[in-house]
Formats: C-alpha cells, structure tokens, sequence
C-alpha cells in the first residue's frame, strides 16, 4: 500500500465552520471536518507527483489493484494505491559490493536485500522533494512477513531518502527520491530435507560399497554410477533455480563435492579390480615359475643319477629301481646333498635366466613393478584398498561436510 500526501494550494477550498460546504467535524463522525473523497481514476483531473520505479522488471508499468483520493480544505491532498510491482533486484557488479546486492554463494542459506527505489521522471527536484510521512518509511502488517510467500521470510524494510549517486541518462536529473530495502532470508528446510540430506544418503550408498565382494563386478559399478548421476541432477537443477552468475553457490558446491566422493569410490573399484587381475597374472607366473624351477631340478637330478649309475656299471639294475629307491641310496650313500648343490648349480648357470624371463613376460609390467620378492606377492594388494577407504571415506566426508558449515559459521 503506497499513501502519497502533498500540498496544492490551488485546491484550498473553506470548510464548514468557514462558511463552506462540506462536512462538520462532530463527536458521532470520525471524518474530518471538509474531508471530500474522490476514486483513485479521478486523480488524472488534478495535478499530481509523476511516481516512478525505477527497478521495474522489463520496464513494466506497475499496476494499481485499487486506488482513492481525499482532499480537505487546507489544499491537503492524501492519495492511497494498493500496487503490484515486480521488482528486479541488484547483483553484484565488477569491482563493486554494496549492501543492496544480492548474493546467491550461501545459498539455501542466504540473505538478500532487495532495493524498491521510487523517484519522478517529469518534476525535478526544485518543484518536488520526498520525504517520509511523520518519518515512519514503512509500516508491517502483523503477519505479513511469511504470508503468501513459501521459501521467503521478510526480516526487515529499511527506508532511506537517498537514491543512488550516480544515475544516468534519463534519470541524471532526477537524483531525488526514495529508496526501500527489502531484507530477504531464505527458508532452508525444503533444500535440507528434499537435497541435504538426499545427497549425503547417496554417499552413504557408495561408501557401502567398500563392503561388497570385489568378486561382486556389476553391484560394485552400478552404485557408484547411479549415485554420481542422481547427486549431477541434483547440481543441475539446482544451478537452474538461480540466475546463472560466476559465484560458487555453496549448495551446489556441496553437491558437485559430493559427487566427487562418489566419483572417489567408483575409482576405488577400478583400481581394485586392475589389482585383482594383476594379482592373478603374477600368481600364475609364480606357479609357471616354480613349475619350470621343478621340472629343471628333475632333470639335473635324473642326469646327475644317470652318470652315478654309469661308473658304477648297474645301468640295467638302475632302470628297474624307483625314484623312491634311488632317493633313499643316494641318502644312504651320502650323495644326495652333493646332487643337489650340482643341481643349484646348473639351473642358475644355464636355465634360471630363461625362467626369471619367461615370469616377468607372464606377470607384466604392473605386476613387476608391484611384485615384492622379500614379500612373495603384490605389496599393494586389492584388499588393502576397500579396507583403508572404510576408515579414510568417512572421515573424509565428515571433515568436509564441517568444513562447508564451519564457512557459514553455523
């Protein structure tokens, strides 16, 4: 409801205790005395202020839902419009930070300050001036301050006489004015209940994911996916709820963190899995390995026996007799720790090369750069990644999570 009141002498007209014609100021009346009403169109016959708003969204004319006049006989004219009017707030500019700005990067967790700045376009400061009516800017109705408005509370309107310093091209001349300051806060429970605590439940998801079988492929893959794309529609839609602008909105800032924690287990799993395959390719060169090793001291202790059995002439009596039994003479007679350090001799000199070659073709080069001989396997192994990420994931999340709050000082 905007009330305008000025003085027009040429509407000066004597009341009834001066001889006029209208009205008597009486004990039953609460009407003053010459108090005349008129229709809100009717003021087009008289002179009045040209109002103008000049934040208007697209220029629009702002309209009166219902408007009225009342003149009384001091030329006193008190003219009443109940206005709607679209605003178009401040953002902030290059180089430039002021308290009428508004700022979307604590968001759901912001406060905005949205100016309604009202001048003239016709009559210049030497004909008119404003100025607040018994000093009083603004008057809030008892409930007005979330009524109607669902994600809005009203914390304030601040009035001020001053516009800004620096208006340009139709308005140079027009310095004069009112301004009001609508303070804006934003109600955060639809964003904490509908996106909060949504997105952290998906982490929660793929953090679980730690604790599934790595034997387990498509569970482990699918959950990370779905949740990095369930937290990117979150971000989106968000981003798209707020005018596009270069400032980090915390909101989706949490969002796109969060995603890169889902992103974090998704990784977690490819690793986990190249390390599985890597794991099995070295257990197979390790078992070809000793496998060749094997088979390369049977043949040097047959060759080594062959010989024995050749100085001593028993060539017919050797071919009857089992491995067994040749074991057991060849410790009977002492020889057998001789065999064997002549066996340890030949496989390192002439075969050892080819097999050590023959393993680390097998294993690959991961796996080769992975395979610790003082520990005969991987020294990062697909085990130890799940279980480090169950204790680093959640601590990990925690912290930030109280790093994004500690930045809004809650």
């Amino acid at each position: 409801m905007l009330r305008v009141v000025w003085y027009d002498w040429r509407l000066e007209y004597p009341g009834a205790s001066a001889g006029g014609c209208f009205g008597t100021n009486n004990a039953a009346s609460m009407t003053p005395e010459g108090e005349v009403s008129y229709a809100g169109p009717i003021i087009s016959e008289i002179w009045h202020p040209d109002i103008a708003f000049l934040n208007l969204v697209d220029d629009a004319p702002f309209k009166a839902q219902y408007s009225a006049f009342w003149l009384y006989p001091d030329g006193l004219v008190w003219w009443s419009q109940k206005l709607l009017i679209k605003l178009a707030c401040d953002f902030p500019r290059a180089g430039r930070t002021d308290d009428r700005s508004m700022d979307f990067t604590q968001m759901p967790y912001d406060t905005h300050r949205c100016p309604m700045r009202l001048t003239t376009f016709r009559d210049t400061s030497d004909l008119i001036s404003f100025r607040f009516l018994f000093g009083t800017s603004v008057q809030i109705v008892p409930g007005a301050r979330t009524s109607g408005v669902a994600e809005w509370e009203l914390e304030d309107v601040i009035g001020g006489e001053d516009l800004d310093a620096a208006l340009t091209g139709a308005w140079a001349d027009s310095g004069h004015g009112l301004v009001w300051t609508f303070v804006l806060r934003r109600k955060p429970r639809y964003y904490e209940v509908s996106v909060l605590v949504p997105s952290s439940c998906v982490v929660v998801f793929a953090y679980l994911s730690f604790f599934i079988t790595r034997a387990s492929g498509p569970a482990r893959a699918t959950v990370p996916v779905v949740a990095f794309l369930v937290l990117t529609s979150q971000s989106n839609s968000v981003a798209s709820s707020i005018p596009r602008s270069n400032d980090d909105v915390w909101l989706v800032r949490f969002l796109r963190v969060s995603s890169y924690f889902v992103l974090w287990a998704a990784i977690c799993y490819a690793v986990c899995n190249m390390l599985t395959r890597v794991e099995a390719r070295v257990k197979m060169a390790l078992a070809d390995k000793q496998q060749a090793i094997n088979a390369s001291q049977d043949k040097a202790i047959a060759a080594a026996l062959q010989s024995n059995v050749e100085e001593k002439g028993d060539a017919a009596h050797h071919s009857t007799r089992t491995r067994a039994e040749v074991d057991g003479e060849l410790h009977n007679e002492g020889i057998d720790d001789e065999l064997s350090d002549q066996n340890d001799i030949v496989v390192h000199n002439h075969e050892l090369a080819e097999i050590e070659l023959n393993f680390k073709r097998t294993s690959g080069r991961l796996g080769r750069l992975m395979y610790s001989k003082r520990l005969g396997c991987l020294w990062l192994r697909d085990e130890h990644i799940d279980i480090a990420n169950r204790y680093l994931f959640p601590l990990s999340y925690a912290n930030f999570v109280g790093v994004m709050y500690g930045q809004l000082g809650r």
